[in-house]
Formats: structure tokens, sequence, C-alpha cells
């Protein structure tokens, strides 16, 4: 207790927020989108939505609902003022170790469409999209030389083949329609691998369809084998379950007669290709086959980009100013 006479006054200057702020601030912030939860339960609440209002009252729930801030980095360096750092985000972190009342309102923009890329923005296939790999497609066609199968030089069209190409020997799929015919080129001209085609144009031969290699062939017979061990015709055909965003192995029936058309079986119908050359794919649906809907490419199929994805591709350069009318001799 102060002595007679001694006068005592409190001077506070501490610089730290008062525990119980009179006036809750309002954060208004820009993130990527559809952030994890700092919880590792699934995505961040508040980065799959925009325009609202949320009340948060502590750090973890401010992580919980917005993430983790990101900041950009370039060979481990953080990058300073790159607009896609996520400052306001870690503001009020900072702010919510000295308080425990914030309103924090997400902007409708994702950061994370502004980070320069020089690849289109796409989404994944929708569920249960087929795809064959034209880069991976095994022909599993052989021609006997007298004592050896061996395979022959194929390719795999999507476009109609023209007789610019390949060169004569040469043998292919063709995916320009859904047929997935069998052709051989011999004279500058591609062929239907028809049992007439051949024999007109190698003089007698023919095309086995088999899974065992044929009994007493001759020199210059050809063989399509319908298995895929050993060199054998494989498709690589793959279906997308999004599910967990995965490409499954698709098994193939090939047959001249008609499985059961359970469910998602895959049957290619063999029994054209002697009068065609024709070997369609189909897909059963529990109560019959229809043509198996199939993207032939060799790039993975994608969906288009969500209506309002931004992308932001720095590489290009360029730049073109056009003027309506062609009073200056401007174009149009």
């Amino acid at each position: 207790m102060p002595s007679a006479g001694v006068t005592v006054f409190i001077n506070d200057q501490s610089i730290y927020a008062e525990p119980t702020p009179t006036t809750i601030p309002l954060f208004v912030i820009a993130t990527r989108a559809n952030k994890p939860s700092e919880s590792g339960l699934g995505t961040a609440a508040g980065t799959a939505e925009a325009n609202k209002l949320r009340l948060i009252q502590s750090q973890r729930e401010l992580l919980n609902n917005y993430g983790t801030p990101v900041f950009v980095t370039s060979a481990g360096e953080p990058v300073h003022g790159d607009e896609t750092n996520e400052y306001t985000l870690l503001t009020a972190h900072s702010f919510m170790g000295r308080a425990s009342r914030a309103f924090i309102v997400r902007a409708d923009i994702d950061l994370g469409q502004l980070v320069p890329s020089e690849v289109e923005p796409v989404l994944p296939p929708p569920d249960n999209t087929y795809w064959i790999d034209s880069d991976e497609v095994v022909g599993g066609i052989f021609k006997w030389d007298g004592s050896s199968w061996n395979t022959v030089s194929f390719s795999v069209y999507t476009a109609p083949i023209t007789a610019s190409d390949g060169a004569d020997g040469d043998w292919a799929f063709d995916y320009s329609t859904q047929d997935g015919t069998i052709r051989f080129k011999n004279g500058g001209a591609w062929y239907a691998a028809s049992a007439a085609n051949i024999d007109a144009n190698f003089s007698g031969k023919q095309l086995y369809v088999s899974v065992t290699s044929p009994v007493a062939p001759v020199t210059g017979d050809f063989w399509y084998k319908t298995v895929s061990n050993g060199g054998g015709t494989d498709l690589k055909l793959r279906k997308f379950r999004a599910a967990d965003q995965t490409w499954l192995i698709q098994t193939v029936i090939r047959n001249t007669v008609m499985p059961a058309p359970n469910e998602g079986v895959i049957w290619e119908d063999i029994s054209r290709i002697p009068t065609t050359g024709a070997r369609p794919l189909f897909v059963g649906t529990g109560d019959e086959f229809i043509f198996l809907p199939v993207f032939v490419q060799s790039e993975q199929p994608v969906s288009d980009p969500a209506v309002g994805t931004l992308w932001f591709d720095d590489t290009i350069t360029d730049f073109a100013l056009y003027v309506e009318g062609t009073a200056h001799g401007f174009g149009n």
C-alpha cells in the first residue's frame, strides 16, 4: 500500500489485443477451392462455397473450414507477393491466436485456377467411360513362314484409312467406324480382311480366327489369335470408375456365338470377319447387347471443365488489336 504523499500512476502500454474486443472483425478471403480440411475429414467446407458468412471462434475451426493457408514456392523457395498466396487467411489465423471470434466470407474465386499452367483444365470423364489406348493395342495377327508364326506390322486407325497410310504388308484395326474392321495393305491399297479379299490378294491364302494355332497352315497364311497371351490380340480396354478415379482393365469375350448379355459383359463379335473383316464390340445391358460406346485414342478421355472455370497460361504472349469496321483499312 502506498505511503502517505506518494501518488501511483498506472500506464498500460501493452500492444496485444484485448481478450474480448467489442468489435468482431470481418475477413473477406480468397482461397483455392475444395481444399482438404485440417481435420483430415474430407473437404474444408468453407472452400466449397462462396459469399457465405461464417462465424469462426478458434484457429482450429478456421483451418477445418478453410484449410491451411497456401503459399507459392519455386524450387523450394517462397514466392513473395504472388497473387495466389493466401495472405488474408493467414491474417485471420494470426488474429484468432489472440481473439475468439471473427466473421469470414470467402470470395467467389478459385486461386488455384489463377496459378499459371500450360495445361488446359479439364474434369475426369463420366463414370463407366470406356477407353482403348490406341498406342497400347496389340493386334494379335501373325503370318506363317513355313516353320513359325511371326507378328506382322500393325497399326490402329481412328480416321478413314487412305492409300498414303502405311506400307504394303501392314495390317490394322480400323476404328473409324464401330466395326473395328481388320484391314491389310497390298499393292498400295487397303482391303478389309475378308476371306475373299485375302484369297484374291495372296493367291489362295487364308486368315484363321482362333484361340490356338491353326493345324497344317501353308506358307503365307495368316492367324488372328483371339486371346491375349503369347502376343495375341489385346485391346487394353479400360473402364473408368469415378468413385476412386481409377481405370479398370476389362475382359473381352471373342466368340462367333453371342454370350449371355449380362450387364457389363464385353463381346467382340468375330463371326463377321470372314465376310467383311468386321469385329464390332458390344456391351451387355442385362437384357441385350448394344454397341460399346468407347473412346479409341492415345490420351485418356476427359470432360470439359465446369462453366466459369478460369485458366491462366502465362506462356501465351501474343497480343492482337482489332477495330470494328474497314474505314481505316482494318478487317472486321
